[in-house]
């Protein structure tokens, strides 16, 4: 006889962030700076301690946003941003959200984050 044990949870975090900016420039310009990131075909390169490519490099140099090497990979888990007024809402079922807190910080926003199961609307 086989006893199997196993463990199981909801990977799935279904957040939503809103960043509240003093102007819509702000909420714009941050937009743009992440989602130039976000577009950047060659993001990585194979060094631990700082893997960003050249051309990574060169958008966050042109927009100041100096992300932590670990926020890298969020990417590969969110969607382009769209400004609305001065406001940005990102909605993600993954709790990479490090590079938009960094981003939404440079410019300056007030961040909310909460749980979609808990607050649907």
């Amino acid at each position: 006889m086989k006893i199997w044990k196993s463990f199981s949870s909801d990977h799935s975090d279904k957040l939503r962030i809103i960043g509240k900016f003093k102007t819509s420039k702000d909420a714009q310009d941050a937009a743009i700076a992440f989602n130039e990131l976000l577009d950047c075909k060659s993001k990585f390169i194979d060094d631990p301690d700082y893997p960003y490519s050249e051309a990574f490099r060169e958008i966050m140099d042109k927009h100041k946003v100096y992300l932590n090497p670990s926020a890298g990979e969020d990417f590969n888990y969110l969607y382009p941003m769209h400004p609305e007024k001065n406001k940005i809402i990102v909605e993600t079922d993954d709790f990479a959200i490090q590079a938009v807190s960094q981003i939404f910080n440079r410019y300056g926003a007030k961040i909310e984050i909460y749980s979609r199961h808990n607050y649907p609307d």
